[in-house]
């Protein structure tokens, strides 16, 4: 049975080259929320939009991916969601 995962999104966002803090950022929106995972290869691609200066932007590949529990799916660099 495949259950329901929750990924956080965490660590700092880079702009630019430079380091942002997190508290710089206002908001951060995670699509698809939440994700499902229907069987061994399913997969899905995240995408993280934030917020800063009330201009929104594609943030993706800027920012640190974890899941919890662990152990159960794997999230690139690019936000691809794979089971493990």
């Amino acid at each position: 049975m495949w259950k329901l995962v929750q990924l956080v999104c965490c660590a700092g966002v880079i702009l630019g080259g430079s380091s942002l803090c997190a508290e710089d950022v206002e908001a951060l929106r995670v699509i698809p929320s939440p994700v499902r995972m229907d069987g061994p290869e399913s997969s899905e691609q995240l995408l993280v939009w934030g917020t800063l200066g009330g201009r929104e932007s594609d943030r993706t590949t800027e920012v640190g991916y974890t899941s919890h529990p662990e152990g159960i799916v794997l999230v690139s660099a690019s936000g691809q969601v794979t089971p493990l």
